[in-house]
């Protein structure tokens, strides 16, 4: 992430109960992190253009939110 900083206003994304997100009440499903990224996309849409980008589980996301 550094290398990109000085080109890329970047957001770390934590899904449900995952990194140092709290464990919410519920299941933890692929489709529910892309309810959750698909806000938070739509929200950045409204003022710049979104690179959406993933490893392991976030490529999942990713690719079902593209």
């Amino acid at each position: 992430m550094p290398a990109l900083m000085p080109t890329w206003h970047l957001f770390a994304a934590d899904t449900r109960g995952h990194g140092l997100s709290q464990r919410q009440g519920g299941k933890y499903r692929i489709c529910d992190s892309v309810f959750d990224m698909l806000s938070v996309v739509c929200r950045l849409t409204e003022e710049q253009e979104v690179v959406l980008f993933g490893h392991s589980m976030g490529a999942l996301v990713a690719a079902a939110v593209a």
